[in-house]
């Protein structure tokens, strides 16, 4: 099985083709949405990510099959003067899942945030996703100073 992660040309049709879908599925599991993306997110999620020039998309394709995504944001933190890469989509699909797809991207997302010279990577889990042992496999702690990491919270404006 041959596996490779690359970071996504958005101006490509195919790999446009293969995020949409791939981001799809992922929104139609239960502890993340649990139903397909709306019809405006569908429309609009492609041209909104080229827009944008503080995102890094990676595909991994197994086969010439495209299998998982990893979208990231750059931010920055006051605390460490230095910019963070936050992992804010990671998805794999259902059939290459156990197979290291999730472990290899985020060994690319690692290597670009070194490249980018972050202070640290950061992302948000939900209890119910069983991602997590990959993420603490990986190193991403649950807890800071020996206490509970926070959660984020968010406010919808839609």
């Amino acid at each position: 099985m041959e596996l490779a992660v690359t970071q996504t040309d958005l101006s490509d049709p195919a790999e446009q083709a293969a995020v949409l879908q791939l981001l799809n599925e992922y929104s139609q599991l239960p502890h993340i949405a649990g139903q397909p993306l709306s019809r405006f997110a569908q429309d609009n999620v492609i041209d909104q990510l080229r827009q944008r020039s503080n995102l890094y998309v990676f595909l991994a394709a197994m086969e010439g099959n495209y299998v998982g995504l990893a979208i990231c944001v750059e931010s920055f933190s006051t605390f460490s003067a230095a910019p963070i890469l936050n992992i804010h989509d990671i998805a794999v699909t259902a059939s290459a899942r156990g197979q290291g797809v999730g472990y290899r991207l985020l060994e690319a997302v690692e290597s670009r945030a070194r490249a980018m010279g972050c202070s640290h990577l950061s992302l948000e889990v939900n209890d119910a996703n069983p991602a997590r042992k990959l993420y603490a496999r990986f190193g991403f702690n649950a807890e800071q100073d020996g206490k509970p990491a926070d959660r984020f919270c968010k406010k919808s404006l839609r």
